[in-house]
């Protein structure tokens, strides 16, 4: 009979192991040897002297290799719990044996876990603990287990030795200890928000009570968001991809009516890291949710369009563009068509109505007053956008609505009887077929055809 997890003698195992391991074992025996090792080291009452000298460590790798492979995790589980007793060089292994268990099978090893985590703190000599924390911290936020996590993150180690300088690594490792933390705390506080919501939707019961209590949230709720903004202060300015953070960050200054520091944030995020698309998007978003003007917007969205031409904020920035522009401004209109074909490059719109609306709508207010600039952007692409577009497997996919905003398209610039627009028109039901026909006539009538001549 196996002993209970916590009579596991650790330094019995690795006695046994030892002694297995010191044997002349080929790699064709390593299952037997596996098997044999677990039945030893299950035997509490086995007594023998084995010497330590023997390769331990190895042995137990291949042992908790097999392991992890096969998914035994308690088998696992406690061979890493043997591997934390021999300190050198075993950290890595403890640390990846260990996590890969948190996340396989730990809902039925809880004690387990927590004492191997316990244990792992403690190899500050190889690995800094932070990095043991914080992987044990998912766990625990994924189980939704967020005070505790937050326990996890209040541990401080008991330095050994002499005291080693920082190193990049560790700098980068303490930044992201600071943030997580933030991120917990702001975990709180979403909870916390969630739950004042619903409680200020009721109001049953003792209304003195019920006051009271909202009080103590609110002070709750502030409580944690001013801790997740302390913790994530300055991370604007940190080398790295921070968004997630940067996110909550502003979220929280809003909340607490901080909105000028919160664009503050945004702006700095974006000029210390202007190749990262997400930083110009976030400040963009965040204007847009304050009713920035019109030209601030812009000169935001123009430099996220140059980094990501394929976004849907693409029609945003055309819509921007186009807004209030007048006929003395031609060159904006050429530049939101230049910004569509630009757009419709790329696979993911092929099948997306509002570009496809749009570029009708642009062709259509060109007229035959500017035929150069269209033929600018279609000439580069006249040779494979039809084979690109306009197919006829996507005629049996289309709906409706895509499929004549696509016609029209190639109407405009492959002319009228293009293969697609003829085929295409098998499959329009007779509202659409009578307004497409409308669409031809009209058009052949006004001379817009921009087909390649």
């Amino acid at each position: 009979m196996e002993p209970d997890d916590d009579e596991f003698d650790v330094d019995l195992s690795i006695a046994v192991i030892s002694y297995l391991v010191s044997k002349d074992r080929s790699e064709s025996d390593f299952t037997p040897w596996m098997e044999e090792a677990k039945e030893q080291i299950y035997n509490a009452g086995l007594k023998k002297d084995f010497s330590h000298s023997a390769p331990v460590v190895p042995g137990l790798l291949r042992l908790l290799k097999d392991c992890l492979l096969t998914h035994r995790w308690e088998d696992a589980l406690r061979v890493v719990q043997s591997v934390t007793k021999e300190h050198s060089g075993t950290a890595s292994a403890i640390w990846k044996g260990g996590s890969e268990i948190l996340y396989a099978d730990g809902e039925s090893n809880s004690h387990l876990l927590e004492l191997l985590v316990n244990q792992l703190k403690n190899l500050t000599s190889e690995y800094n603990y932070k990095g043991v924390i914080l992987e044990y911290v998912f766990y625990l936020l994924h189980q939704g287990r967020t005070a505790e996590a937050l326990e996890q993150m209040k541990f401080k180690s008991i330095t050994r030795g002499l005291k080693k300088s920082p190193t990049d690594q560790s700098r980068y490792l303490d930044l992201q200890y600071t943030l997580y933390q933030g991120m917990v705390y702001y975990t709180l506080w979403l909870q916390a928000k969630q739950y004042l919501e619903k409680l200020k939707e009721k109001e049953d019961g003792d209304p003195l009570l019920h006051a009271s209590a909202l009080t103590w949230d609110e002070e709750y709720l502030q409580s944690h968001a001013t801790r997740a903004i302390e913790a994530f202060r300055n991370v604007e300015t940190q080398y790295g991809v921070w968004d997630i953070f940067v996110t909550k960050y502003v979220e929280l200054l809003e909340y607490t009516e901080k909105t000028e520091d919160a664009y503050q944030v945004l702006k700095v995020y974006r000029d210390h890291h202007d190749e990262n698309p997400n930083a110009h998007k976030m400040l963009y978003k965040f204007m847009k949710r304050q009713n920035a003007n019109r030209g601030d917007k812009l000169r935001v969205l123009q430099d996220f369009v140059k980094l990501v031409p394929s976004d849907e904020l693409v029609l945003e920035l055309c819509d921007l563009l186009e807004e209030n522009a007048t006929d003395a401004e031609g060159d904006l209109i050429r530049k939101v068509l230049q910004l569509l074909f630009n757009m419709l490059d790329y696979g993911c719109w092929q099948n997306f109505e509002p570009p496809w609306k749009k570029l009708v709508t642009l062709l259509e207010k060109l007229g035959k007053d500017d035929i150069p600039s269209v033929e600018k952007v279609w000439s580069p692409r006249h040779d494979w956008w039809p084979a690109y577009h306009f197919t006829s497997s996507m005629i049996q996919t289309a709906d409706q609505n895509l499929l004549v905003c696509k016609m029209k398209v190639a109407h405009l610039l492959l002319g009228a009887g293009n293969t697609f627009g003829e085929e295409a028109k098998k499959s329009l039901n007779e509202e659409n077929l009578r307004h497409m026909e409308e669409f031809v006539c009209h058009r052949q009538n006004l001379g817009i055809v921009f087909h390649k001549r």
